[in-house]
């Protein structure tokens, strides 16, 4: 893992044929009886469209579009229809991700349309994905095919200044690991403390240093959650950083009435409805939104919430892990991790978390998952 992840570039013409079978998608999901709005869909299509046309689409409203999106698909997620579901699966979020920046998506994209009108046929709708896709074509063939334009080097360089200052926050002694997993940061979700100051007041969340720190120092974290290429443009990570967070979510989650009079501040979202704050003293929570009523402790501070995220993306989390994945039994946790030279990093009463260039295990509620990263570490853990 590691460098930074790019693919080819897009085109108006492309993301409009894209934008188009999607929007078509969603139209016969919409018309269907029982089926859904998705209105936070159609909106941010219609940024997409506008995109397409050429017209100017800022940062702000393309915030603004992710999160009306974010939340209208938490909705989507929990509906038992199949219509919903469908609609869930729908790639709105990659098309933003196109006008963004400029990737070529279309693989994922496609390969998303078809999982959504499989779900739809679940449900009784009868979708002819071909016809969609011959129509879509036709209407962007008027647009140009050029491609869009690339990242500059200065928002290369931009970047690794910031990512520079991230490992630098973190002990010397694990920055090897922050690195192993390919870790990025992106200046563009990244603000300053005034500015976010101003947006964490009008959301009426309190501001404090160690949040304001956090973002200096982690804002715009991107953590990978597989080695594949691309994984950058697919969305595939763990976002860090509460400015980012404010972008992606109209309302901020709080972790619970507890979180609420904790006054707790959103400032990492996971892959699996996890959600991860920082409290006015910088302590860390996490709030598992699926099976938890409140946020819970996550970790002493900031710097330890970011290796926490780092070592999840690489084991518990990992949709393609740079090593292998193993499962041993709780009992054999110490004996092996003190064999292969490991040394937990901390622990409290939910996990445990080992770290070592041959391995790397979490203890996780009763539950064990470890990545061996050497062939004796490998046997030695699946024994």
């Amino acid at each position: 893992m590691g460098g930074m992840s790019r693919r080819g570039r897009s085109s108006r013409r492309q993301l409009a044929e894209l934008a188009e079978l999607v929007r078509s998608i969603l139209e016969e999901l919409g018309a269907a009886k029982g089926g859904p709005k998705a209105r936070g869909h159609r909106a941010a299509l219609d940024l997409v469209d506008a995109h397409v046309r050429g017209e100017l689409v800022t940062p702000e409203a393309l915030a603004s579009a992710r999160a009306v999106l974010t939340e209208g698909q938490a909705r989507l997620w929990v509906h038992s229809s199949p219509l919903w579901r469908a609609a869930y699966h729908l790639p709105v979020d990659a098309l933003l991700a196109v006008v963004e920046r400029g990737d070529d998506l279309a693989d994922s994209i496609l390969e998303r349309a078809e999982d959504a009108v499989r779900e739809a046929r679940l449900g009784g709708l009868s979708v002819d994905l071909e016809a969609l896709r011959a129509t879509a074509l036709a209407h962007a063939a008027a647009f140009d095919e050029a491609p869009f334009a690339g990242p500059t080097d200065e928002d290369a360089a931009r970047d690794l200044v910031l990512l520079t200052r991230s490992r630098a926050a973190l002990p010397a002694g694990v920055r090897e690991l922050f690195d192993f997993a390919g870790v990025e940061r992106d200046a563009s979700q990244t603000i300053d403390p005034a500015t976010l100051s101003a947006g964490l007041a009008e959301r009426d969340l309190p501001t404090s240093e160690a949040v304001l720190a956090f973002e200096a120092d982690f804002g715009g974290l991107l953590v990978p959650l597989t080695t594949q290429d691309g994984w950058r443009a697919d969305g595939s990570y763990t976002l860090v950083g509460p400015h980012a967070m404010l972008s992606t979510h109209s309302q901020a989650p709080r972790g619970g009435a507890s979180g609420e009079a904790q006054g707790l501040v959103l400032v990492a979202r996971g892959p699996q409805e996890d959600l991860y704050f920082l409290d006015p003293r910088g302590a860390a929570y996490r709030h598992w939104t699926t099976n938890e009523a409140g946020a819970v402790p996550w970790g002493a501070d900031g710097a330890e919430l970011v290796l926490r995220l780092t070592i999840a993306a690489l084991t518990f989390q990992a949709v393609d892990p740079p090593g292998t994945l193993v499962f041993p039994p709780a009992a054999r946790v110490s004996d092996v991790a003190v064999a292969l030279g490991l040394t937990r990093l901390f622990a409290d009463e939910r996990s445990e978390w080992w770290v070592g260039a041959a391995a790397i295990l979490v203890v996780l509620e009763g539950s064990v998952f470890g990545l061996a990263r050497t062939e004796r570490a490998s046997m030695a853990l699946q024994r």
